[in-house]
């Protein structure tokens, strides 16, 4: 039997020449493709991000994730002098809010995320009294609802315990004043 190209089909040999049986042992040579092709094998050298899924029966791309790295491109970031005094004696879940806002406010990509006055609220809360910021870090992660004013206080001293009445209404002013906090009417 000769190897020639009408007896291959892709690599696999189509029949054998004879019918006999007894011939056909010594006649027939069994080929193998020459790659395994299976489902999850891709033909074409461009479709080597697609896997065949079972479920939809048909080849599907391969999803990759992006990472956009926006805290990656700050240019002018603030000062750690800035950001190391304003988180000197607070607790690490208010600090990590601190380095939030920091990169947040450094860097420009994800200025456009909000307005120009809740940016300006936002640089106003690390120029709040050291109670204030213990404040505004305990509103954020509390739910949003009105507090009353020995509340507020008692929040104060339970993070910040070098916290005096007169240090209080002051801090306190101060956030109403710059829009941090709201106060009601009574």
């Amino acid at each position: 039997m000769s190897n020639t190209p009408n007896d291959r089909y892709n690599g696999i040999k189509r029949s054998c020449d004879s019918d006999d049986e007894s011939d056909a042992s010594s006649d027939c040579i069994q080929l193998t493709p020459l790659e395994a092709i299976s489902p999850s094998t891709s033909r074409s050298p461009g479709s080597k991000s697609k896997y065949y899924s079972p479920t939809k029966k048909r080849y599907v791309n391969k999803r990759q994730p992006f990472k956009k790295r926006l805290d990656m491109d700050s240019l002018c970031p603030m000062e750690d002098s800035v950001l190391k005094e304003a988180s000197a004696g607070i607790d690490d879940k208010s600090i990590f809010l601190l380095k939030v806002i920091n990169k947040y406010l450094s860097n420009e990509s994800l200025k456009n995320l909000l307005d120009e006055t809740s940016q300006e609220i936002i640089k106003k809360c690390f120029n709040a009294v050291k109670p204030g910021i213990v404040i505004v870090c305990r509103m954020y992660w509390r739910k949003t609802l009105w507090y009353r004013y020995d509340d507020v206080v008692k929040i104060s001293k339970e993070h910040y315990k070098k916290c005096d009445t007169p240090t209080v209404q002051e801090m306190i002013q101060y956030l109403v004043q710059n829009g941090i906090l709201i106060c009601g009417e009574f």
